[in-house]
């Protein structure tokens, strides 16, 4: 009894609250993943920061000075990532235990 798959859609219950267009699986994955980028880019900034010190030590400040600019568009991102799984939070705990673990 359930709908017939399109191959460009990930497989799994659909979560009716977003008009069936999420699908519970998918929203347990974006909630696996949105961590894994918080840190990933995060890692990053930090790779960019010591870049951009290093290439002012050379005295090239204009470098210097987009590669710090990359840094904070980094951080600003990681703000927004933050925010967009802090809004997740209470649609995840409406999903049963099983579902809220497959994310991957």
């Amino acid at each position: 009894m359930g709908r017939e798959h399109d191959a460009g859609e990930p497989m799994g219950p659909i979560y009716p609250e977003h008009g069936g267009r999420m699908l519970l699986v998918d929203l347990a994955t974006l909630c696996a993943l949105l961590p894994r980028w918080i840190e990933q880019t995060t890692e990053h900034a930090d790779g960019f920061h010591q870049w951009a010190m290093r290439v002012g030590e050379m005295g090239l400040n204009e470098s210097a000075r987009r590669i710090e600019e990359a840094t904070m568009c980094i951080t600003a991102c990681n703000r927004a990532l933050q925010a967009a799984l802090r809004s997740l939070e209470t649609p995840l705990m409406s999903l049963p235990t099983d579902v809220r673990h497959t994310g991957e």
